[in-house]
């Protein structure tokens, strides 16, 4: 069994006297403003997902700044095949067992296939039980170029938004393309391109954060 070491009492400084965002404890939650000036000093921070308020709390021990619930808790806890059968409903009661679990990390709700895709108006009613109902602090949403309205309205609105691109699971179903898993896209100079144009809506200065099948949160 993998040991992770006690959490401090308080976090760690940085170089230049402010509060390291990994590791130990805190009295506050951490936010998207916490992350962007983590990012301005060029610290890395890890991510870690979680589906229960006993793996949350662990992990929130542990000094993990950010814990995303996402849904591949349909593969790993609800038995599905994919991703694409969790509802919001589902994804509400994990994500609110996942904040009761925390003190500290930043809770990112995974908003589900199904829960955005007619628009923008659809994406501000699921975000917002995500907030009300779990009490998330932001959520994250598939489509980068293709969500960019989506991704609007939400920031507007005062929800962080990390954007998800890349070859994701419902594009995997949507194309009838094997495993029910996420793995980073490929398929040449078109997909490529493809992927380009969602990064930069992904990119845009709407989302705090974006991430791809492979690859770090940036």
């Amino acid at each position: 069994m993998t040991q992770l070491p006690a959490a401090q009492s308080t976090p760690q400084q940085t170089s230049d006297g402010s509060r390291a965002l990994y590791g130990g404890k805190g009295t506050r939650r951490i936010t998207v403003r916490d992350i962007a000036a983590a990012k301005e000093r060029g610290e890395k921070w890890p991510m870690l997902t979680a589906y229960d308020a006993m793996t949350a709390s662990v992990f929130d021990e542990a000094g993990i700044p950010v814990i995303l619930v996402g849904d591949s808790a349909g593969n790993c806890h609800l038995g599905y095949e994919t991703t694409v059968p969790v509802t919001l409903d589902e994804m509400t009661m994990l994500s609110a067992a996942v904040v009761r679990g925390t003190r500290r990390s930043l809770i990112v709700g995974d908003l589900p296939f199904g829960s955005y895709q007619e628009g923008p108006v659809q994406a501000l009613r699921s975000a917002t039980r995500l907030v009300k109902e779990a009490g998330v602090q932001a959520v994250k949403l598939e489509g980068g170029e293709r969500s960019h309205e989506q991704i609007r309205l939400l920031v507007e609105s005062g929800i962080p938004v990390m954007a998800h691109i890349g070859l994701t699971p419902p594009v995997r179903q949507r194309h009838g393309l094997p495993g029910a898993g996420a793995r980073r896209g490929g398929g040449g100079a078109a997909a490529a391109g493809r992927q380009g144009r969602a990064g930069r809506g992904g990119r845009s200065r709407w989302c705090w954060s974006w991430c791809r099948p492979g690859s770090r949160p940036r």
